[in-house]
């Protein structure tokens, strides 16, 4: 037996009178403390220590495996020995040595404690590698603050087995080792808490928490302010001061608050944190409300209905209040076009004119030498196969001078008049799809700008016709410049429905095509407003899917992607910088109010929340059961609910986990939970 339990024998044997038992004892003892202490070696300091090592782990898993010895051992299946017994049998037959006095156990359990939570911190680095989002989190909980961990167990160890030498039963020891596990984390944490003791305007002095830096920190989130009322500006600037004053500023949780400002909506937790359990909490508390007839508990539904109402006000606000008609902007834009081409053409024309009148006639264009170009320019492309029979009929008709109508043979006249009607001819024919025909009509049209006139002309005559070429040339650049441009000013027509999606909101609309086609709608403010209202009324049309109506409801990918396919460089051609970053706004809140994070669990089939509903609804009806059931039920969703929505958060770094006080005492106080006096359970 061991000196402890013989003490104990001794007493019990004095208290019942049984001198004879105490006697024997107490010679027992006598012979104990005749044999002489171990002598403090270094080999048996390090038996010692492999010995305290490997019993901690084991002592570990004990934690785990001994309800399963239970279990095996209650189906008939004897497990005789725990992983600490066993541990302790083999380490005796490896003769390794064992703790004799008070000191050298109270520092072996310590040392015990300490390599049990070891093997905790372990596990927890395994589970932070695993895929699954519970089992990281935990994984991270149980790695953080190591070394707090370490002191904590081994205070715990010490405590515990100090109290078990002074005579103290199992209570007694799991108290002890209780209090000394807390110990170390609680002066930790009363140091990191210290300062939220001090008087607000100390604490300010302390953190230098100035209104400089205040605006610096809401200046990083890159969201432009105006707009914000001052009343928010403050609520916003308090927040964040608090949040510096307690700890670091969460500065994506800090643009989602400003962002929600700027648009007039209600920020709550979860679209603050994006954090998956409130996002969880919050959406299916609001389902809960929804669902039952309490206007209190239907608050936090309700203002998820007005921020998006909030947000297609914004849109409104910016030119989408007028709507998408599909042929308003393109009716706008084709107009102005094809004003701006008469008044172009009216000038080529009007030089020509004056050109003739100068001379006195028509003024002939050198035929042969138009024949003789278009063919060379041809050639040169390769292109001679590709001229369609339109054009190659035109050529013949100007080289031959004549043409077959109605069996009879007809002049064909070649002057500046004639000019418009074979350019139209030619324009036509660069339309077609095959780019080897545009490629040969192109070479036509070049060869008809060319083109000098023939026959002696006067110097008056000859300065009017180049002003005329001129006009011409620019006109048909003009014309050419832009895809909108072009098919605006087609003889063929124009087809509006489609003109502003094609040339203006397509993804596939190449920003310099349309920054030419911006160009000409800007000279008109009035045709720009049109264009500008018919963009934001497109970009809302797609974020509710074309539905219009009180029952649309706002899709975050719609308004996102209908964005993104017009493009920031082409919202840049209409739109001032605050006014695409107010529709970005916009965007990114209709992306927090509707995000659901991989990892939450919101009941999107609603089962569980009408149920709930029910049973808040059912109190009504049955009033014997609303003091049972009902009103316990609506207090802790109302009260829940409230939080949500009146408390989005100080803004403080939630990446930080606070120190897992219970993992010390979870590790340090389980050996003793299990049997303090099991003799490690070898039986």
């Amino acid at each position: 037996m061991t000196r402890d339990e013989l003490l104990k024998l001794t007493d019990l044997a004095l208290k019942s009178g049984d001198v004879n038992l105490a006697k024997m004892t107490m010679q027992q003892l006598e012979g104990m403390d005749t044999q002489a202490v171990p002598e403090q070696t270094l080999p048996r300091a390090a038996g010692l220590m492999a010995r305290n090592v490997v019993q901690g782990v084991a002592d570990t898993a004990n934690i785990l495996t001994e309800p399963l010895r239970y279990g095996m051992n209650k189906i008939g299946l004897d497990v005789p020995m725990s992983v600490s017994g066993a541990a302790d049998y083999y380490m005796d037959k490896a003769g390794l040595p064992e703790p004799y006095t008070d000191s050298e156990k109270i520092s072996g359990k310590a040392q015990q404690f300490l390599s049990g939570g070891g093997g905790f911190v372990g596990t927890g680095g395994l589970l932070s590698k695993a895929p699954q989002e519970i089992s990281k989190y935990l994984g991270k909980s149980l790695t953080t603050s190591p070394m707090l961990q370490g002191v904590s167990a081994m205070s715990s160890g010490a405590a515990g087995e100090q109290s078990k030498l002074q005579g103290g039963g199992a209570t007694s020891q799991v108290v002890s080792s209780l209090l000394a596990g807390i110990a170390p984390a609680g002066v930790a944490s009363m140091a990191k808490t210290a300062s939220n003791v001090l008087p607000m305007k100390a604490k300010s002095l302390l953190n230098n928490v100035t209104d400089e830096l205040v605006d610096k920190v809401i200046q990083r989130t890159g969201v432009q302010t105006q707009g914000i009322t001052p009343n928010a500006m403050g609520a916003i600037k308090e927040k964040v001061t608090k949040a510096l004053q307690n700890g670091d500023v969460d500065e994506a949780g800090l643009k989602r608050l400003v962002e929600y400002e700027k648009v007039n909506a209600t920020p709550t937790k979860g679209s603050i944190t994006l954090n998956p359990a409130d996002i969880t909490q919050q959406k299916n508390l609001a389902k809960i409300g929804m669902n039952t007839s309490d206007k209190n508990l239907q608050r936090l539904g309700n203002i998820t209905n007005e921020n998006e109402a909030s947000l297609l006000q914004g849109l409104d606000d910016l030119g989408a209040s007028q709507g998408y008609t599909r042929a308003a902007g393109g009716k706008s834009i084709t107009g102005l076009i094809q004003t701006k081409d008469s008044a172009l053409n009216a000038k080529k024309n009007a030089l020509y004119k004056m050109a003739e009148s100068q001379e006195g006639r028509e003024i002939p264009l050198d035929r042969s030498w138009f024949v003789t170009r278009a063919d060379e320019l041809m050639r040169q492309k390769n292109s001679n196969a590709f001229l369609p029979p339109e054009v190659k009929t035109m050529l013949n008709e100007v080289s031959y001078g004549q043409k077959s109508l109605l069996g009879e043979a007809r002049e064909v006249p070649f002057n500046v008049n004639t000019i418009d009607t074979m350019e139209t001819v030619l324009s036509n024919a660069m339309t077609n799809p095959d780019g080897n025909v545009r490629m040969a009509a192109g070479a036509v049209k070049q060869a008809l700008v060319e083109t000098p006139m023939r026959g002696k002309i006067s110097k008056g005559a000859m300065d009017s016709f180049r002003e005329a070429r001129k006009a011409n040339r620019e006109l048909m650049v003009w014309r050419e410049s832009s895809k909108g441009i072009k098919s605006a000013t087609d003889k063929k027509g124009v087809d509006l429905d489609n003109f502003m999606e094609k040339f203006v909101l397509n993804k596939s609309a190449d920003t310099k095509d349309v920054s030419k086609l911006a160009n000409e709608i800007k000279k008109d403010p009035e045709v720009m407003q049109t264009v500008r209202n018919q963009i934001m009324g497109f970009i809302k049309d797609k974020a509710l899917n074309q539905r219009g109506g009180d029952t649309a409801k706002l899709s975050s990918a719609g308004l996102h992607r209908a964005i993104k396919d017009i493009g920031d460089n082409k919202l840049k051609l209409f739109f001032t910088k605050s006014e695409i970053d107010q529709l970005k706004t916009i965007r990114n809140v209709s992306n927090y109010e509707q995000f659901q994070p991989t990892a939450s669990a919101v009941n999107n089939s609603n089962s569980g929340t009408t149920v709930m509903g029910g049973l808040l609804n059912l109190g009504k009806s049955a009033p014997f059961i609303k003091p049972m059931i009902t009103d316990p039920l609506s207090s802790m969703a109302d009260s829940r609910a409230a939080k949500q929505i009146m408390n989005p958060g100080l803004l403080l770094n939630q990446n930080k986990l606070n120190t897992p006080y219970g993992m010390p005492l979870l590790y340090g106080s389980g050996g003793y939970l299990l049997d303090p006096d099991s003799d490690r359970n070898r039986q």
